[in-house]
C-alpha cells in the first residue's frame, strides 16, 4: 500500500457449537477489510506451521484451550494472538502493514519525526497527488511556510526555482532517498532535469533551518527530502492526462506488480509533458521515467531505483526588459533575437540526466539497523545560442572580420558515491553513525556549429575545461528521550577537494581548493502534556562557494560561508485546531550575496559580506470548523539585513569601477512577509468503505511582500509584492471494486494579477551616453548619469489546468479524506 495505517490489533469473539469439538477460526484481514493471503501461523505447542492461501486459518487448540499464535507475513507486521478459546471460536485479526516501516527506515538519518526538534512540514502521498498537475516541485511546495516559487516560462513548467526564507536556491539541500540531487559544482537543483518527479514521490519533507546531518551538501538554511519508496502489495495501473493553458499537455502511466513470489515487486512510471509557456517561445518538451525493483522481507530490503529525464526547453533565462514590462509587453523573450529578422528557432537547452540508486536495509536486531546506498548519476547536454558580430579569435577561428555564428556550450558529467548509516534505537534512545563519499567529474566545452548561416561540422572546441570534486562526510548523532521530552547532540565533519579550470587562465592550469568543515548541533524538546510541546535547536554550519564563484575569481578566492542557526518554537494540538509557532535567528559570516551583476548565462556574481542575519517568525495552523470545512494557513514575518555591503559599479565613461558602501540594507530576494491561506470544503463526501462521490472545493490565497533585486535596498531595485487567489475543484467517483475516477481542475491567479516573481539588476554610470533609447533593459536612476539594466520574470495571468486520473486498483490509491 502507498499510505500509512494506524489500526491496531482487534478481536471479535462469539461462540457457536459444532459437533462437540473445539475448532478455532482465524480470519486475517488488512485495514481495508480484505483477506490477507499467505499468512503463516505457528505456536510453541505445535512443531509445524500452517499457511493460508485464503486469509482464513483453522486451528485446533490444545486441551487447555489456551495458546499463543504467532502470525507472520512479508508485507505486514508480525503479531502474537493470545487464545483462550471457547468451542467454535472465530477471531478476526487486523494486521498492520510493515512495508512502511521499511520505507521510513530507508531514510533514517535526515528525516525529522512529527514531534522533532527540527522545524519542518511533511507532505504525504495524498498531499502530493492532489497538488501534482504537471508543474514542477517548486510549485507543488509553493504554499508551504516561507516559500516563494518562480518560473522562467511563467507557468511553473520548464526552468523553475524556489526560495525558502529568502535563501538562495543553492543553499537548499535536496535529497532523493537520501542521495544528493544538488549539482556538485553550482550547488543548484535543476528540477527540469527530472520532470514529473512528484509522481514517483511517496513523501516530501521540507526542513526550514539547518536540519539534521546527512549526505549531500550542507543544509545551509533549508532542506527538501524526497522519498520515492512507493509500495503497493497489490498490482495496480494508474493513467493520467492533463491539459491546460498555453497548450500544456501531460500524459503519464504508473504501474506496479504488487508483491510477487520471492518477495519481489516492480514499479514503473512514464511521463510526457509539453507546454508553450506564458513567455514567448518559452516552450518545454519533457520526458521522464522511473523504474523500481524491490525485494522486501521482514528484516531486509533491497531496492533498485532508476530515474531518467530528458528536457528540451527554449531559453527564457534573460528576463523581460523593464521597458517592455512597463509598456505591457510582458511576454517578450530576447533569447535568439540577435539573429536578424525572426528569432533563432533553436535557441534551446537540451539535457538528459539519469539517476541510479541501490538501497540496502538490514535490521540487525530489534535495536540495530544498517543502511547502505550506492548511487550513480550521469548527465550530458548543451545549450545552443545565436551570437551576432563575434570576434573570430575568441573562437579559434581564422580571419579578423566579425561573424554571426551559432555556438553550443556542452556539459558532460558523472556523479557517484556511497552512503552508509548505522542506527541503534530503543524506547528512549537513538544513536546514529553515518559516513558518505561522493565524486563529481565534469567537462565543460564549447563548439561553433554554424557560421554566417552555414553549418560547419568538425570544428575544434573553442574552450574545454574539466572539473573534479571529491567530498566525504562522517557524523555521529545521539538523541535521549523520555515521556517529557528529548535532548539531541549532532556532530558532522565534511571534507572536500575541488579541482577546476579558472576562466582567467582558461585551459592553461588547474586550481585546487580543499576545505574541512566541522558542524556541531544541539536541540531539545519538552512535552508539557500530550498536546503541547516546546522545541529548540542551535547549530553551526559551513558551506563552500560554488563553481561560478571560483572560476570567475582572480587570486582572491571567495571565502566559505558560515551560519549560526537558532530555532525556538512550540506545537499545540487540539481536537479542532493545530498550531505551530517558530522563531528563528540565522547569523551569517561571509555570506555570498548577489551584487546585481550577471555573467553571460544569467547567473549572479556573488561577493562575501562580513556579517548579515535573518530574523523571523513562522506560524502554521489548521482549523477544522466542521467535518466538512477546514482552514489551513501559514505566516512568515522576517527581517533580513546585511550590516555592510560594498557595491562595485561600472563607470562607462572612465572604464573604472566606482565603489559605494551601504549600511544595514535588506538582503536580496528576501520578502519580509509571506502569507498563505487555504481551505478545504467538502461539498459532497461519501463513506470511504462504500461507493459514492466526493466533491471538494479548495480556494487559496497567497501574499508575497516586496523584495529587492540586489543588496543595496535602493528603490530602483525593488521587486513589487503581489497577492494571488487560486482555487482547485476536486471530484472523485468511487463505485465498489471498479476503477476510481479522479478529476481535478485548478485555476491560478483568478484575478489576473500582473506580477513578476524574480528578476536581475546591473547598475552602471554613463554621463556621456544615454542607453535608454537603444536598450529596453535600461532605466535611469535620477538625472546624474546613473542607470541600471533590469530584467524581470513576469508570471502568467489567469490560467488553468485540468487533470483526469483513473486508478485501476482502488486499493493502490488512497481515497481523499
Amino acid at each position: 500500500m502507498s499510505f500509512r495505517f494506524f489500526l491496531g490489533l482487534s478481536f471479535f469473539l462469539f461462540c457457536i457449537y459444532l459437533s462437540g469439538q473445539s475448532v478455532l477460526t482465524l480470519v486475517i484481514k488488512d485495514a481495508n477489510g480484505k483477506p490477507i493471503q499467505g499468512v503463516t501461523a505457528s505456536s510453541a505447542s505445535l512443531a509445524f506451521k500452517i499457511s493460508s492461501d485464503s486469509g482464513t486459518i483453522y486451528w485446533e487448540p490444545g486441551p487447555s484451550r489456551k495458546d499463543t499464535i504467532h502470525l507472520r507475513h512479508i508485507a505486514f507486521q508480525s503479531t502474537h494472538v493470545f487464545i483462550d478459546a471457547q468451542p467454535q471460536t472465530t477471531i478476526q485479526v487486523v494486521l498492520k502493514e510493515a512495508i512502511h516501516e521499511l520505507e521510513g527506515a530507508q531514510i533514517i538519518s535526515t528525516w525529522a519525526k512529527p514531534r522533532s526538534i527540527i522545524t519542518h512540514t511533511t507532505l504525504d502521498i495524498r498531499d502530493i497527488d492532489s497538488k501534482n498537475l504537471g508543474q514542477d516541485i517548486p510549485y507543488i511546495l509553493q504554499s508551504l511556510p516561507s516559500t516563494v516559487s518562480s518560473s522562467d516560462a511563467g507557468n511553473g513548467i520548464g526552468y523553475t526555482g524556489m526560495r525558502i526564507r529568502g535563501l538562495d536556491p543553492t543553499q537548499t539541500n535536496v535529497l532523493i532517498n537520501g542521495v544528493p540531487l544538488n549539482d556538485a559544482e553550482s550547488q543548484a537543483v535543476f528540477w527540469v532535469d527530472l520532470p514529473d518527479l512528484a509522481a514517483s514521490a511517496s513523501e516530501i519533507q521540507v526542513q526550514r533551518g539547518m536540519g539534521l546531518s546527512g549526505a549531500g551538501q550542507v543544509a545551509f538554511g533549508s532542506s527538501i527530502l524526497i522519498n520515492t519508496n512507493r509500495f503497493s502489495t497489490d498490482p495496480y495501473l494508474n493513467l493520467e492526462s492533463t491539459i491546460g493553458s498555453f497548450n500544456t499537455f501531460k500524459s503519464s502511466i504508473n504501474a506496479g506488480t504488487g508483491l510477487m513470489k520471492h518477495h519481489l515487486s516492480i514499479q514503473g512510471r512514464l511521463s510526457w509533458l509539453r507546454s508553450d509557456g506564458y513567455i514567448d517561445r518559452a516552450s518545454a518538451a519533457l520526458l521522464s521515467g522511473g523504474l523500481s525493483i524491490s525485494q522486501i522481507s521482514n528484516k531486509r530490503s533491497f531496492r533498485l531505483h532508476l530515474f531518467d529525464g530528458h528536457e528540451k526547453t527554449y531559453q527564457a533565462w534573460y528576463g523581460v526588459p523593464i521597458q517592455y514590462v512597463i509598456n505591457g509587453n510582458r511576454k517578450f523573450n530576447s533569447a535568439g533575437t540577435e539573429r536578424p529578422g525572426s528569432p533563432y528557432e533553436n535557441q534551446v537547452d537540451d539535457y538528459r540526466q539519469t539517476h541510479i540508486q541501490f538501497l540496502h536495509l538490514e535490521q540487525l536486531s530489534n535495536s540495530w539497523t544498517l543502511q547502505n546506498t550506492l548511487h550513480f548519476t550521469p548527465g550530458s547536454g548543451y545549450y545552443e545560442e545565436y551570437k551576432a558580430d563575434q570576434i573570430p579569435a575568441e573562437y579559434n577561428l581564422p580571419g579578423n572580420d566579425a561573424k554571426n555564428l551559432v555556438r553550443r556550450r556542452y556539459l558532460s558529467n558523472q556523479f557517484y558515491g556511497s552512503i552508509h548509516y548505522l542506527e541503534y534505537k530503543n524506547k528512549y534512545k537513538e544513536i546514529q553513525l553515518g559516513t558518505s563519499w561522493n565524486h563529481y567529474a565534469g567537462r565543460h566545452f564549447g563548439r561553433v556549429v554554424q557560421i554566417n548561416d552555414k553549418t560547419l561540422p568538425g570544428l575544434e572546441n573553442y574552450y574545454d575545461q574539466d572539473a573534479s570534486k571529491w567530498t566525504s562526510m562522517v557524523f555521529a548523532k545521539a538523541e535521549l528521550g523520555s515521556k517529557k521530552g528529548s535532548l539531541l547532540a549532532d556532530l558532522q565533519a565534511r571534507f572536500l577537494s575541488y579541482k577546476y579550470s579558472s576562466e582567467v587562465s582558461q585551459n592553461e592550469q588547474f586550481n585546487l581548493v580543499h576545505h574541512l568543515f566541522v558542524s556541531p548541533k544541539i536541540g531539545f524538546t519538552f512535552n508539557f502534556d500530550t498536546n503541547l510541546q516546546a522545541y529548540g535547536f542551535g547549530g553551526l554550519a559551513f558551506r563552500e562557494p560554488n563553481r561560478e564563484d571560483y572560476v570567475k575569481a582572480d587570486l582572491n578566492l571567495p571565502k566559505p560561508e558560515q551560519l549560526q542557526d537558532y530555532e525556538l518554537g512550540f506545537r499545540w494540538n487540539h481536537k479542532i485546531l493545530t498550531l505551530e509557532q517558530n522563531f528563528y535567528y540565522m547569523n551569517y559570516k561571509n555570506q555570498l550575496v548577489p551584487t546585481g551583476q550577471l555573467n553571460d548565462v544569467g547567473a549572479y556574481i556573488r561577493s562575501n559580506v562580513p556579517s548579515s542575519y535573518r530574523l523571523g517568525l513562522e506560524t502554521s495552523w489548521s482549523f477544522q470548523l466542521s467535518q466538512n470545512f477546514i482552514i489551513n494557513g501559514n505566516l512568515n514575518l522576517s527581517k533580513n539585513r546585511t550590516h555592510q555591503l560594498i557595491e562595485y559599479i561600472d563607470n562607462w565613461d572612465t572604464g573604472v569601477q566606482q565603489v559605494r558602501t551601504h549600511q544595514d540594507k535588506p538582503i536580496a530576494f528576501s520578502p519580509s512577509r509571506v502569507i498563505n491561506l487555504s481551505s478545504t470544503i467538502h461539498l459532497i463526501k461519501h463513506d470511504r468503505a462504500t461507493s459514492g462521490h466526493i466533491l471538494d472545493l479548495e480556494p487559496g490565497f497567497q501574499s508575497i511582500g516586496s523584495q529587492y533585486l540586489d543588496g543595496t535596498g535602493l528603490p530602483y531595485s525593488t521587486l513589487g509584492g503581489y497577492n494571488l487567489v487560486h482555487s482547485n475543484l476536486f471530484y472523485q467517483l468511487v463505485k465498489g471494486s471498479t476503477p476510481i475516477l479522479d478529476i481535478r481542475a485548478s485555476v491560478n491567479n483568478i484575478f489576473n494579477t500582473a506580477y513578476a516573481s524574480n528578476g536581475w539588476l546591473y547598475r552602471f554610470r554613463s554621463s556621456a551616453y544615454n542607453p535608454i533609447n537603444d536598450d529596453p533593459y535600461s532605466e535611469a536612476e535620477g538625472e546624474n548619469g546613473w542607470y541600471h539594466q533590469k530584467g524581470l520574470y513576469p508570471q502568467a495571468g489567469r490560467n488553468f489546468l485540468i487533470s483526469v486520473r483513473i486508478y485501476f486498483n482502488p486499493r493502490s490509491k488512497p481515497v481523499n479524506n
